[in-house]
């Protein structure tokens, strides 16, 4: 179900509440439904049906509570090498034909009818991310911090603002992984057989298939190199690779769990998704409950900083601000500034050919 994910806390009791009510999360999913990119569209961005042989509904609901649903990305892959290709080939057709330098601003025109051109013919690569709401906990399977972004701010979209923070512990995350790989052990997180340090330098030092309390790898650690990824097991039941933004992956559950759970499903589909999200959403409380326990949770406290002409609160130095939709945006500074309009800056074209 879950090979990379990313976690936040859902920091507004309301937004807590809807993204648990199966109907209500249902309802506001609707809004931003998945779509393919047509003409000059690079990509359409939308939820959709988790698995839709079984289910149409955007949201699957699982036991106790536990909701699962999916957002699905198709990207047009044309890359900006064959842009470029394409462009600079015609840009040369020019200088040949009429013997002068094309401009900047012919560049860009031939490279606005290079996009016309290539856009609607350009393959689509279709990407789907799941995410799991358990309380006030959001999962997010998404491979980079990038992805997830684009998740929030659709979901943000839908449901007109979410609340949400990345879940941080409260001892810094390159202190207790130093500490798992000196120690070997932390509560039920035991230290695997493969990590990857960089010092200030940016030298990168990896170790794979070894003993990491030997004194070689552990020589790194006391001379300036920090791990910025390490594979961890929980207890017996899950193995990933944890990076020092706490950002999961590689995860892989215990053949005997997995065997475990779908023992009673006979074969069922709905029956096996369902012991998925059971096994799923275990694991990963005891993994955070693990994680809280020997490092802390650094939780939200929310404060009012006031400034001359300016009124913002702030969880954590991350502005609320930060969290709200364009158009909460935009209502909230009209009314501290007494009305306006907000004026959008002009793209500037930056490629130079």
């Amino acid at each position: 179900m879950f090979k990379t994910m990313l976690l936040y806390r859902i920091t507004n009791p309301e937004h807590v509440e809807l993204l648990n009510d199966w109907a209500q999360l249902d309802e506001a999913l609707q809004q931003k439904i998945e779509y393919e990119p047509t003409g000059s569209q690079w990509r359409g961005i939308g939820f959709s049906p988790y698995s839709p042989a079984i289910s149409e509904d955007l949201v699957w609901s699982g036991a106790n509570g536990v909701n699962l649903f999916s957002l699905m990305i198709h990207e047009r892959a044309l890359t900006a090498a064959t842009i470029r290709e394409y462009v600079l080939a015609r840009g040369k057709v020019i200088e040949d034909r009429e013997g002068r330098k094309v401009y900047k601003k012919e560049y860009a025109e031939i490279k606005d009818n290079v996009l016309a051109e290539l856009l609607p013919k350009a393959f689509i690569k279709r990407r789907r991310i799941t995410a799991l709401v358990i309380g006030d906990l959001l999962v997010v399977g998404a491979s980079s911090a990038k992805l997830a972004e684009d998740f929030l701010n659709t979901l943000r979209e839908a449901m007109g603002s979410l609340g949400v923070r990345p879940f941080t512990t409260t001892m810094p995350s390159k202190d207790w992984m130093t500490r798992l790989m000196q120690t070997g052990k932390m509560g039920g997180l035991v230290l695997g057989d493969t990590v990857k340090m960089v010092n200030e330098l940016k030298d990168t030092a990896q170790f794979k298939g070894i003993d990491l309390k030997d004194d070689e790898p552990q020589s790194y650690l006391m001379n300036g190199f920090d791990i910025k990824e390490m594979g961890v097991f929980l207890d017996t039941d899950l193995y990933f690779k944890l990076t020092d933004t706490l950002i999961f992956k590689g995860m892989k559950f215990s053949e005997t769990l997995i065997t475990g759970a779908h023992q009673d499903a006979d074969g069922d589909q709905a029956a096996i998704i369902d012991a998925d999200i059971i096994l799923t959403t275990d694991v990963i409380r005891r993994l955070v409950d693990t994680i809280t326990t020997n490092a802390g949770e650094d939780r939200a406290v929310a404060k009012v900083i006031e400034k001359p002409g300016l009124r913002l609160t702030h969880i954590n130095n991350v502005a609320l601000d930060d969290l709200m939709s364009p158009a909460e945006k935009l209502a909230s500074l009209q009314e501290q500034f007494g009305g306006g309009h907000a004026v959008e800056d002009e793209e500037l074209e930056t490629e130079d050919f």
